[in-house]
């Protein structure tokens, strides 16, 4: 399925969408970041937003989250989150810089998001133990995360954000800031914590690699709007515009 960005990019199949943009614009003074985008995520599925730095790719993961004003409409699971604040959209969102909290342990940081919706001691405990096996770092409730390499502390700050049990999870050039090695272990890693968290993915980046490996569709982003969304396969192989072959080098 090939679309424009003003065409409709619905999900292929008959499952519901876990999230719905519909029309999306973002403005900063009179520079357009977003220009009028539509975008299906299902509620198992991973989108990869993929372009060249400034398309505003980080803008619609910006928008999505509550983190910036911005025109048209964002539905999860069907509701109008508008007027909510980004606190209450139940989204889950990693950057590449981590920002975790220096002054908590691995259990501080993974447990900050059910501490904050008022979870028991006991709840957060369970929780805690079973994100962090499920992102390879069972055992390390303890360690202070100034003790931990960059790839384990990627996946501190993937499970942080798996941890509340987010209906949506957003990532923002996750790999960027580690090395070739890490990178390559935690692509190989990804898809499994992906598929066991049971949650919508919408992963940003610029490299075809990460792309490839990681997506269930592609959208191709160029100045503010998707160029065309597809399988890697059909993406690939059959890219619509000539923007599209010649980013993915076809």
């Amino acid at each position: 399925m090939a679309t424009t960005a003003h065409g409709s990019a619905d999900a292929t199949g008959s499952d519901p969408a876990r999230l719905e943009v519909r029309n999306l614009v973002v403005t900063y003074g009179a520079t357009v970041a977003v220009d009028g985008i539509d975008l299906a995520v299902l509620a198992d599925e991973v989108v990869v937003l993929l372009g060249p730095s400034g398309c505003g790719k980080s803008s619609v993961l910006r928008a999505i989250a509550g983190l910036e004003p911005y025109g048209g409409r964002v539905l999860l699971d069907g509701e109008d989150v508008g007027g909510l604040r980004p606190d209450q959209r139940r989204i889950g969102l990693m950057f590449q810089d981590h920002a975790l909290f220096p002054h908590r342990d691995v259990a501080g940081n993974v447990g900050f998001g059910p501490r904050m919706l008022g979870w028991e001691r006991e709840r957060i405990e369970a929780r805690v133990h079973e994100i962090l096996a499920l992102v390879g770092l069972g055992g390390l409730e303890r360690r202070h995360v100034d003790e931990l390499s960059g790839g384990q502390r990627q996946r501190v700050a993937l499970a942080r954000a798996l941890a509340p049990g987010p209906r949506l999870l957003m990532l923002d050039e996750p790999l960027g800031s580690i090395d070739r090695v890490l990178r390559d272990q935690l692509l190989q890693d990804l898809p499994d914590v992906f598929a066991q968290a049971g949650t919508a993915v919408l992963y940003v980046t610029h490299d075809h690699d990460e792309a490839r490996a990681l997506s269930d569709r592609v959208a191709v982003m160029n100045e503010g709007r998707i160029e065309q969304i597809d399988t890697v396969d059909a993406l690939w192989s059959n890219p619509t515009t000539d923007f599209v072959a010649r980013f993915l080098g076809v």
